[in-house]
């Protein structure tokens, strides 16, 4: 595993900041290029209606043996 550090005054004006938060922020940027995996069916959703790559873990607890 690694961390990505991205400082948080890179988001604090974004329009995704002020509507859903700092983290949603973040992970909305991350999106661009990496998947995100979450449990935040409104995140999900977002990402996904964004056309960005996201897995809801929720919807792969089936699957989970």
């Amino acid at each position: 595993m690694f961390e990505i550090y991205q400082e948080s005054g890179l988001f604090s004006g974004a329009d995704v900041h002020k509507k859903f938060g700092l983290t949603d922020a973040i992970l909305m940027k991350l999106a661009e290029k990496h998947l995100i995996v979450t449990v935040d069916f409104p995140l999900a959703h977002r990402l996904e209606t964004s056309g960005r790559d996201v897995a809801n873990f929720n919807h792969l607890r089936p699957y989970a043996g």
